[in-house]
């Protein structure tokens, strides 16, 4: 091998081995293959790019003016379906965002049963309603036993008096023990 045909496979050869095949034979350096490619939904401008959530009409943090507090200790027997829990008034003197949150207990024989919680104001279901716990079932719990079931939920309204109301939704029949529902209201 001649002087000069070693010092061009010599060229080649460190050109393979620092910029791989691909900028070899284009000539460049850094041909866009090393640049970390980009998901289009997150381009500036995109179509389909998400949203941010809009959070309430107030600006700043809220500051709480109020709590209800309500509970019972009674058992209940409930048919499927929706059952409406307890009924409350709560009197806005401005723009108002109320949170309900609160713990029931719930136990049913039924192994596909499931519950979902569902606050409402006005008749309007809050934000964050009805989510559908896990099966509860004699499996999952000792017989009689019951097992919590937690909720939070919001909703904003105007000013004025609001009617919060409570129901329960099981897909079979169950029973529900003893609850507490907070009704926290900030301005």
């Amino acid at each position: 091998m001649s002087k000069s045909g070693l010092l061009v496979s010599t060229a080649v050869g460190l050109t393979l081995a620092a910029g791989g095949p691909a900028s070899a034979l284009n000539g460049a350096h850094h041909n866009g293959m090393l640049k970390k490619r980009m998901n289009a939904q997150r381009l500036p401008g995109a179509p389909a790019r998400p949203q941010r959530a809009v959070g309430p009409a107030q600006s700043g943090k809220l500051k709480e003016v109020f709590v209800i507090d309500t509970w019972s200790t009674d058992q209940v027997s409930l048919g499927s379906g929706f059952s409406s829990l307890e009924s409350t008034t709560i009197k806005c003197k401005t723009d108002c965002t109320i949170i309900a949150d609160g713990l029931l207990q719930e136990a049913s024989y039924y192994s596909y049963n499931t519950i979902a919680l569902c606050p409402a104001v006005d008749g309007y279901f809050m934000n964050g309603s009805c989510p559908f716990g896990a099966a509860f079932a004699p499996q999952h719990a000792p017989s009689g036993a019951y097992a919590p079931v937690p909720i939070m939920a919001n909703i904003s309204v105007g000013a004025g008096t609001h009617t919060a109301e409570f129901y329960v939704y099981t897909v079979a029949p169950a029973y529900l023990g003893g609850y507490q529902i907070d009704y926290h209201v900030y301005k």
